[in-house]
């Protein structure tokens, strides 16, 4: 065993460990019941760099915690023998790892899994009755989760069981995924680690989160991406809506994740309480949707407001969360509630469409309330939505300029639910006020 002064090590009750190496600069956790087998390493760092020069020419590049990503390893976990456990790796509790495997990235909970890299072979909960399509048993009872997962996912089979992992680790939830017409077998590798799928024509996330939310029966519910993952801390926000009735969504701190897992760097903390026109100061969500949890009945209230709702097809968190400000309370907790991936998702050009679609969104609403809300310069624009470019390659300054300045025509990238808001829509998109 290799420690640090500031590590720490944490084995739980009935835990065999045998022949293991265990090698921590941080933090390990290993829960009770569990089985390791011989000539395992499990490692939350990186190693000595192999240097065979004579001893006395040897340099040596020095162990520390900044170099260190926890690992947890939950409950009733098996791990067959000469397996790797490396940095930042989370093995869902009850879950089967087969001899040799080297696990690069978190396994979820209930599942069979093996091979270099580790990869989920199939799910160890009980078959569904009836026809079976779903293939694996839902993780969650609808009639009794008080949390709904909303995951919406295209083209998302070697990200999707994490985002699943990461949800079944808060008690009393249910997992819906919503396949938006993926071709690389998204809903199979869903329905491996027990999520209840959904498949549909490719309509876009705003589409497949509608179609996600029509089959939610439970009292709150999160919105999560295919390749961003929550935290514990939502568990503080879900307190938070349960002790205040007026309260309708609760946000807090994301951790940036890139390819290889958390980053340990944050986007901003957000305020404490945000009203409608602190929402509409900027042109964006203060938070991902991974990182909130939004009252059920909210949500259905919103949709009967005075104002007419927009369908965007970009942006559609913000417009949500400005539509729900008007039924009560938009709060936030100081904890890290939800990672959110900064890496091969939007293109720049979808990520422009966003920051377009938000600011018209911003000036239909202000419009909507009697303020004059002017639209707002190309670096504003970027400035106050920062986490929302962070998962574009490149943003293009260019394209965001031309729309504040009226030399680009923006797509009207929402339709309208209702014909009457069409006079006060088209002020809104035509990128500045007649």
């Amino acid at each position: 065993m290799t420690t640090s002064p500031n590590s720490h090590i944490s084995i739980g009750d009935d835990t065999g460990i045998s022949g293991t190496s265990i090698s921590a600069m941080g933090s390990i956790f290993i829960g009770s019941r569990v089985l390791i087998g011989e000539g395992c390493v499990v490692t939350d760092n990186d190693h000595h760099p192999v240097d065979i020069s004579p001893p006395s020419e040897r340099r040596y590049t020095k162990l520390s915690a900044a170099n260190s990503r926890s690992i947890r390893i939950e409950d009733d976990v098996f791990i067959g023998a000469r397996c790797i456990v490396l940095k930042g790796v989370t093995i869902g509790a009850g879950s089967v790892i087969g001899a040799g495997s080297v696990l690069t990235s978190s396994v979820p909970a209930g599942v069979i899994a093996a091979g270099n890299p580790c990869q989920v072979l199939r799910s160890l909960r009980d078959p569904v009755s009836g026809d079976g399509e779903s293939g694996e048993a839902p993780l969650g009872d609808p009639e009794k989760a008080s949390l709904t997962f909303v995951i919406a996912a295209y083209n998302a089979s070697k990200s999707i069981a994490n985002a699943i992992a990461s949800a079944n680790r808060i008690p009393s939830s249910r997992v819906i995924v919503v396949d938006d017409g993926s071709e690389d077998g998204t809903a199979d590798a869903a329905r491996l680690v027990g999520a209840e799928v959904i498949v549909q024509a490719n309509a876009g996330a705003a589409a497949a989160r509608k179609t996600g939310l029509s089959h939610v029966k439970s009292e709150y519910v999160v919105f999560l991406d295919s390749d961003d993952e929550v935290t514990d801390g939502l568990n503080s926000a879900i307190d938070l809506l349960r002790l205040d009735p007026e309260t309708v969504v609760v946000g807090g701190r994301i951790e940036l994740m890139n390819a290889s897992g958390p980053t340990g760097k944050f986007g901003p903390r957000p305020s404490a309480e945000y009203s409608t026109r602190d929402l509409l100061a900027t042109p964006a969500s203060p938070w991902p949707p991974c990182a909130s949890v939004w009252r059920m009945s909210a949500l259905l209230a919103s949709e009967k407001s005075e104002i007419d709702p927009l369908n965007p097809r970009y942006a559609e968190d913000y417009e949500l969360l400005l539509r729900v400000s008007m039924v009560g309370r938009v709060r936030a907790i100081p904890l890290v509630t939800g990672r959110y991936r900064a890496f091969g998702g939007k293109s720049s050009s979808a990520a422009s469409l966003a920051l377009e679609t938000a600011d018209n969104i911003r000036q239909y609403y202000s419009l909507a309330m009697g303020d004059d809300a002017l639209p707002m310069g190309a670096r504003e624009i970027l400035r106050r939505s920062e986490w929302r470019v962070f998962r574009a390659r490149v943003v293009e300054f260019g394209t965001v300029r031309a729309f504040t300045l009226g030399l680009k025509s923006p797509r009207a990238s929402f339709r309208l639910v209702v014909i009457g808001s069409e006079k006060l829509a088209r002020r809104a998109i035509g990128g500045r006020f007649k």
